[in-house]
């Protein structure tokens, strides 16, 4: 399945439940990693969002690079 992605200032940004759909995890368990604050998120007009570089982060063992 190809995932839809939003290219906001040079930086690809996307869904809790496409980073969930990428981890191969259910989008619950995404909503209490991004509760956790264990990867960082922005808020978008009342939504949540990713980045890769966040998502890479977050991949490679730490929240903050």
């Amino acid at each position: 399945m190809k995932i839809g992605v939003i290219a906001m200032s040079g930086r690809t940004v996307y869904t809790v439940q496409q980073v969930a759909e990428i981890l191969q995890i259910s989008t619950k368990t995404m909503y209490a990693i991004v509760k956790a604050k264990d990867i960082d998120s922005v808020i978008v007009r009342g939504q949540i969002r990713i980045t890769s570089d966040a998502l890479d982060r977050y991949l490679n063992g730490g929240r903050h690079g």
